[in-house]
């Protein structure tokens, strides 16, 4: 084992490293020329140079201001310069690596995990670490810097990289970019990025700058997600239906958000009636990053995950009003006539993919009480649940139908959208409905054939709240927080841009949800 000053005789300026003033969040431009390919950092000043050939920026820079050690901000490499030679893995002592700072440097610029500490990393994010500011902080609980506008995408990343098959995924996630034109595939990259640096417990920060994505972001959803969106009032695409559609959001029908799939990840839409609002960002957002994983890791051959672990299926009975007009009218193929209480019904059944399930709150009372008040209503989320039972029916007056959902299969992530925003033809209103449901053993029933015999059961599957994303204020505003788990401490933190805190347990269930991610229970026995 080689000592501090034997590495300093191999290289004498690693004394010279200012990591207090290294930042490798943001731009990666150089400084000189604004040129952004082979770039490097500037070790000593922090500042970013191009190249390292006699004649580049960072090689002048070297010999300017006599300071001579760089990272290649792609590749993780450090040389000194002038001399020209690398820091190789002998300067890292593997005993001790994550005390060297060269080691701490590189996990700072792009942090990378053994399979052995993807395996523990539950376990190391239940200790507190230090940032260089001497704040404590958790791996996995880092902030996300605010951007105005772009709260919904800290939430629904924060969220998702609490997935534990989501975030390990991302952790190993190493592939090199296929195609540089390629704007999604340059996103997923980022993306990894970002969960990788969430984890990271060698962090020099407690928080992590992410406009870098949300720029990549604004150009692989052809600027449907505007980085510099001020009223975010973008006509979205009215997208035609085609025959090969993956996957719904299950809603009354209302507004129409059904997720269209055309094969390129693309050409992936969403049909609205009205203008993007900031509430819809985030739903859109999870919408669109999950269907475009989904499309994305299947056309590189990867490991599916979204289909996986994301996805179930839901039974759709739909019940289409015949008019007397059309009595006579043709019927298509999977089309049947029923009468139901003496009225002419189209009726349909068809099994439909879903990556979310949308739960319809009861409306907001009119009149006031008795103290000129009005109470803010609660309801058991089993209430809502009843949506999916196969039983109740589901007005869509906008169609003229009514509809039966009956869960067949569910995913191992089970997603919850509370439908909190209703277009009343005037304006836009919030539903402030308190939703009362347990962090733990949320039963749900799945309706499907056992594996034996092939008969129809009704398998109870229980599931555990991992992230509650709420939204603050009024409709059009777009403040976004969210409350997440730690499963090994069993403690609560919310996070809210760059601020995180610990909280209660019981106060998460007394919040405005909006957005629920659950995990389901180990199975402790078959019929779980």
């Amino acid at each position: 084992m080689e000592s501090t000053k034997n590495i300093s005789e191999k290289c004498p300026y690693i004394s010279t490293i200012n990591k207090t003033i290294l930042d490798f969040d943001q731009e990666k431009v150089c400084s000189v020329s604004l040129k952004d390919n082979n770039i490097y950092s500037c070790l000593i000043c922090g500042k970013y140079f191009h190249g390292k050939g006699k004649t580049t920026p960072c090689y002048i820079h070297s010999l300017s201001e006599q300071h001579h050690l760089f990272i290649n901000l792609e590749t993780r490499g450090i040389y000194c310069l002038p001399d020209d030679y690398e820091l190789t893995d002998e300067y890292i002592n593997s005993e001790k690596k994550n005390d060297n700072i060269l080691f701490q440097i590189k996990q700072n610029l792009l942090p990378e995990y053994t399979k052995r500490e993807i395996k523990l990393i539950d376990k190391i994010s239940s200790n507190f670490y230090t940032s260089l500011a001497g704040d404590s902080f958790l791996p996995g609980f880092l902030g996300l810097g605010y951007v105005k506008n772009c709260q919904y995408f800290n939430v629904v990343i924060q969220s998702l990289s609490h997935l534990k098959k989501f975030r390990n995924f991302f952790l190993e996630y190493n592939r090199k970019i296929d195609n540089k034109d390629d704007a999604i595939e340059i996103f997923i990259n980022k993306l990894s990025e970002i969960i990788k640096k969430l984890w990271n417990f060698s962090s020099y920060k407690t928080h992590i700058d992410q406009r870098d994505c949300l720029q990549l972001l604004e150009k692989a959803s052809n600027k449907k997600f505007l980085m510099s969106n001020i009223n975010n009032d973008i006509p979205v695409s009215d997208g035609t239906k085609s025959n090969n559609i993956n996957n719904f959001d299950l809603n009354n029908g209302n507004t129409g958000n059904d997720i269209i799939v055309n094969g390129n990840y693309n050409s992936i839409t969403v049909n609205h009636e009205t203008t993007a609002k900031y509430h819809n960002d985030i739903i859109e957002f999870l919408s669109w990053i999950l269907n475009t994983l989904k499309i994305f890791l299947s056309k590189k051959k990867l490991e599916n995950i979204i289909e996986e672990y994301f996805q179930g299926v839901v039974q759709v009975e739909t019940y289409t009003f015949l008019k007397e007009a059309d009595a006579n009218k043709n019927l298509k193929p999977g089309e049947s006539l029923k009468t139901l209480d003496g009225v002419n019904y189209i009726y349909t059944k068809k099994k439909v993919k879903f990556l979310y399930l949308t739960m319809d709150l009861p409306m907001v009372p009119l009149f006031k009480d008795s103290q000129e008040k009005i109470a803010i209503p609660q309801i058991n989320i089993y209430e809502l649940f009843k949506k999916y039972n196969g039983e109740k029916f589901t007005e869509d007056p906008t169609r003229a139908q009514r509809k039966k959902f009956k869960i067949l299969s569910l995913p191992k992530y089970l997603i919850l959208i509370f439908k909190r925003f209703e277009n009343n033809s005037f304006f836009m209103e919030k539903n402030p409905t308190i939703v009362n449901f347990p962090l733990e053993n949320l039963i749900v029933e799945e309706h499907g054939l056992s594996n034996k015999n092939k008969i129809k059961e009704t398998i109870e599957k229980k599931y555990s709240l991992i992230s509650n994303i709420i939204h603050d204020g009024k409709p059009g505003d777009s403040n976004f927080r969210v409350q997440i788990k730690n499963k090994e401490r069993n403690e609560w933190f919310e996070i809210q841009d760059i601020h995180v805190q610990k909280i209660l347990a019981e106060s998460v269930a007394v919040c405005e949800s909006y957005i629920h991610f659950y995990e389901m229970n180990k199975d402790k026995d078959k019929n779980l």
